[in-house]
């Protein structure tokens, strides 16, 4: 062999061996594979891989770039929680800086910012479907300035990394959206224009492509159909493939054509590609829907329906259900009507978080308390009032399930259940997962498993059961048994301007009325205002006989009605039902009143607890600490009030006439330093009457995180809160609450309020009696001063309302000093339970 020939074979075989050791360097490296997997779309595949291989604890090893394509991976499936924890855990790793191998990499130097902007982008959009709108404005703007830096860092380089634009698109857009989705419809308008002055040298068709559908989700946030028709009109002008051929994933946009193309020999992608198609398919039909093209819009629901993958989505399956039954009442055909409302309540309820799961790539939001009540009106429209009634407590069952989906005082209440409720919650999560192609019948299996657990759970622990889905007995029967012949039932329901009533009795099918109450939110925050300005006494009575007219007279419930429970709706849980006025005379001189927040509460009575005390406590959280023997007047008017609580307390079990002032009070007072969270929890939930004065403010925002200052110490916080209530048995009679404060704006929906009522007596509280307002310590003294005395012969429904009378007909008649107090409970008579009273005091 001639010595060039042997030099060549010798390059040839060095040449060889570097490109196996290239190759199998890059088929081990996470980074690669990851890559690769991404490229293809094997998104569950490439969880798969990676979750097989590393731990949390293994990112410095695998990288930056492995972790952001594994994000890339849990935003696409829609694993929402697991992507969060992979967002944070990959930006960890950037921000230290760790090395990674860029294979084939060309054109500008990638940046730390650079890295860190898709997943922004990517989390900002997981922020829209998950309704935090204003999270998504955060993370989208982060995106934007990244991207700005990483041109500054590159203003030097010829070229401009083609990716850039479209990483600004998928954060403009996200802008938009949740502008839109936020009420502020100018500035949702202006980032739609800023999408327009996009460019780029590679995949321009691509870029406008993905301009016009995030033009179009932002004008869909915006319900502006009108101007989302003419764009999906001058885009199918200039694409005659339409709508149908714009991807609903988030690929590498440069290769987008590229793919477009091997679809075409694909028939398998085909197919999978056509369930990424579904979303458009929805903007497509729901534009026709608002613009009046029912024939068309008609089709396209159709289609959707009949698409084997329809379950891969099913945010915008409760939509298409919704929509298609809007069109069968259209077309007068009320039975289809009704049977695809029920099924959207099955796909509403088949988990019990609310997540919008396609809100990212529709930019619509669909109000699933729109289907609850369309449903109830076109029963009522029926005559199936009983039915109607049924689905109107669905919707309260349902409301309470998703305010508390997910909630760890939940799950920690479960005890020995926790396990089934982490089952449970890993069913839900994987229902919002995108698997396309994957086998049918594994799917229908996944789908049916959130209901099978919640059905072992049922059996297991009904009570809990209440807490994780809708109830599988008929509400009805429950309520009536717990009604006699002289008490009435009222229910309001409603949505928007329009509200119900049903009115039901211990026999028979209830009675609905449709009533007709114009800016109720507004009437009722009048009506507070006026009850609480001492010196008017002509306003609150105007308003409340104007709300009396609208809310009560049309029920027709007869003086002969003793008692009568009210489970408010919206704005109604703010109401001072007692401060209505009929012929001059306020509601309460007719009826006993009591609330309930639903009539899924009847089945909390009787939860089981040893009694220890008969009278706890009235606790007074200022934290002062005082010389032994001295006391605050305040101290001293708890005191007094718990004395002659217990003395009311015993009056249950004694002849009233031959009660004896010098009975054992067996009272607990715990006041100044002494009035600790860690005090409460010890001795509440084993004492017969409870009473607590500290301020007890009310959350609109986030109603179970709702709490009462107390003295903190042995391990608590001193703030006891609404959820922690879910984890205790607290088997008390009767809670008294008079210092209780709510809001009560306009915009109000009583989330609070009902909180308040299912978290006491969940926890096994007979009756709850609370306040709406602050009083002064003085007048608020005074009135529960006359209730305990009353109370020492009467229920405390029946106290309540003596006391109120008596105050009506006296000096303090204003409703300041009465109406702001409600009592909430079971309907059923309060049955003394059996006592075991330890006559030994209980150490503090």
């Amino acid at each position: 062999m001639d010595p060039f020939s042997h030099a060549l074979s010798r390059i040839t075989t060095v040449a060889t061996l570097l490109s196996v050791l290239l190759i199998s360097g890059c088929a081990t490296d996470p980074a690669w594979e990851m890559h690769q997997f991404r490229l293809k779309n094997q998104h569950f595949k490439a969880i798969e891989w990676f979750e097989e291989r590393y731990q949390e604890e293994d990112d410095s090893e695998v990288g930056a770039l492995a972790l952001q394509d594994l994000c890339k991976a849990y935003f696409e499936v829609r694993h929402y929680r697991k992507f969060m924890q992979c967002a944070e855990r990959f930006f960890k790793q950037v921000e230290h800086g760790l090395g990674d191998v860029e294979y084939f990499k060309k054109g500008p130097k990638e940046t730390v910012q650079e890295r860190k902007a898709p997943v922004y982008a990517w989390r900002a959009l997981m922020h829209i479907d998950l309704g935090a709108y204003g999270k998504a404005l955060d993370d989208a703007g982060k995106a934007m300035a990244l991207v700005q830096t990483a041109r500054r860092v590159n203003r030097d380089h010829a070229d401009e990394n083609p990716e850039w634009p479209f990483l600004e698109l998928e954060a403009l857009q996200a802008s938009g959206m949740a502008h839109a989705l936020l009420g502020q419809p100018a500035e949702a308008r202006m980032f739609a224009n800023r999408l327009k002055g996009l460019r780029t040298k590679e995949g321009m068709s691509e870029l406008f492509r993905l301009q016009s559908l995030a033009q179009l989700r932002i004008f869909i946030a915006l319900k502006d159909y009108q101007k989302a028709k003419q764009l999906a009109e001058q885009y199918d002008r200039m694409h005659p493939a339409g709508l149908l051929l714009i991807a609903a994933s988030f690929i590498n946009p440069v290769q987008g054509a590229m793919q477009t193309l091997r679809m075409a020999t694909d028939a398998e992608r085909i197919k999978e590609q056509a369930s990424r198609y579904l979303p458009e398919q929805f903007i497509l039909a729901k534009i026709l829907m608002e613009t009046g093209e029912s024939k068309q819009a008609k089709k396209h629901l159709d289609a959707y329906l009949s698409h084997p993958e329809r379950a891969s989505y099913p945010g915008l399956l409760v939509a298409v259900l919704h929509d298609r039954a809007r069109l069968a009442q259209q077309e007068k055909d009320p039975k289809r009507a009704i049977k695809l409302l029920y099924g959207a309540l099955k796909w509403i309820e088949i988990r019990r978080a609310p997540v919008q799961d396609a809100t990212a790539q529709t930019g619509y939001v669909h109000d699933y308390t729109q289907v609850y009540f369309e449903l109830t009106e076109l029963l009522i429209r029926q005559k199936k009032y009983s039915e109607a009634f049924e689905v109107a407590e669905r919707a309260r069952q349902r409301a309470l399930v998703a305010g508390l989906a997910f909630n760890q005082a939940v799950r920690r209440s479960a005890g020995r259940m926790v396990r089934q409720i982490d089952a449970l919650e890993n069913a839900e999560i994987a229902l919002t997962q995108r698997n396309f192609g994957a086998d049918a019948v594994g799917q229908q299996t996944l789908r049916q498993k959130p209901a099978k657990l919640l059905k072992q759970i049922q059996q297991q622990n009904p009570r809990l059961a209440t807490l994780l889905g809708p109830a599988k007995k008929r509400t009805l029967p429950l309520l009536q048994s717990a009604l006699s012949g002289t008490e009435r039932a009222v229910i309001y329901y409603g949505h928007g301007e329009k509200l119900y009533a049903f009115v039901v009795a211990a026999k028979g099918s209830p009675r609905v009325i449709k009533l007709h109450v114009q800016e109720l939110p507004k009437q009722v925050l009048a009506l507070r205002r006026a009850t609480e300005r001492i010196g008017d006494a002509k306003s609150w009575k105007e308003l409340g006989a104007k709300l009396h007219k609208q809310l009560w007279q049309p029920l027709a419930i007869r003086q002969s009605v003793r008692s009568v429970t009210i489970m408010p709706h919206g704005s109604l849980w703010y109401l001072p039902w007692a401060a209505l006025v009929e012929r001059e005379q306020p509601l309460f001189m007719r009826h006993t009143l009591r609330l309930l927040p639903s009539t899924q509460a009847l089945n909390w009575r009787g939860r089981g607890g040893d009694v220890w005390v008969r009278y706890l406590l009235a606790m007074e959280g200022s934290g002062i600490i005082r010389p032994a023997g001295e006391q605050s007047p305040q101290e001293r008017q708890l005191l007094a009030m718990a004395r002659e609580s217990a003395l009311a307390a015993q009056a249950l079990k004694r002849n009233p006439t031959t009660m004896r002032a010098d009975v054992p009070t067996e009272v607990r007072v715990l006041t100044g330093s002494q009035s600790s969270e860690r005090a409460l929890k010890r001795h509440g939930p084993k004492s017969q009457r409870v009473h607590l004065s500290s301020l007890w403010r009310l959350d609109q925002a986030q109603p179970w995180q709702s709490t009462i200052q107390l003295n903190a110490g042995g391990g608590e916080d001193g703030q006891f809160s609404l959820e922690e209530l879910l984890e205790m048995q607290w088997p008390s009679q009767v809670v008294l609450l008079p210092r209780v404060i709510t809001a009560a704006d306009a915009a109000g929906q009583g989330h609070e309020v009902r909180a308040l009522q299912n978290s006491w007596l969940y926890a096994g509280a007979d009756q709850l009696f609370y306040s709406l307002w602050r009083q002064e310590a003085g007048e608020t003294g005074q009135f529960m001063r006359r209730f305990h005395r009353l109370a020492r012969q009467h229920a405390p429904q029946r106290a309540l309302q003596l006391a109120q009378r008596a105050f009506y007909r006296g000096a303090k008649n204003h409703p300041y000093y009465w109406a702001n107090f409600q009592l909430a409970g079971h309907v059923a008579p309060i049955q003394s339970r059996a006592l075991s009273i330890h006559k030994k005091p209980v150490n503090l």
